[in-house]
């Protein structure tokens, strides 16, 4: 542990979230957030629709907080970079693909085309 408190102090690691530290120095990037919400959110976490349909089609901005499903019995009082939300199931497959984990390519068009105003649907 006191090697952990002097790598955190000196650098070149920083505290992302207690119990997780990005040791590359510098900010952490997008994808590196994505894997830390997924690991914060315990098993059967994924990345939820936004953070999902940034990696199906990446656009230049990520999206400015990384959502993460976690499974509906759990929680995770994490805050700031990350928006845990509890997944109820049934409501999507339950099928998680890719790396970190995240929704089905179809589940992420369906969410994204439930949040778009009537007539203004774009995939993303």
């Amino acid at each position: 542990m006191r090697s952990l408190g002097r790598l955190l102090r000196q650098g070149p690691w920083s505290p992302l979230a207690r119990g997780l530290c990005w040791t590359r120095g510098g900010e952490p990037t997008w994808l590196a957030l994505a894997w830390g919400g997924v690991l914060l959110g315990g098993d059967h976490a994924r990345l939820g629709p936004e953070s999902s349909a940034h990696l199906w089609s990446p656009r230049p901005d990520p999206p400015p907080l990384v959502d993460v499903l976690v499974p509906y019995g759990r929680g995770c009082g994490v805050e700031g970079t990350w928006r845990f939300q509890r997944e109820r199931p049934g409501v999507r497959s339950p099928r998680t693909v890719g790396a970190p984990p995240r929704l089905t390519a179809a589940d992420t068009v369906l969410d994204a085309a439930a949040r778009r105003p009537t007539g203004r649907w774009s995939p993303w």
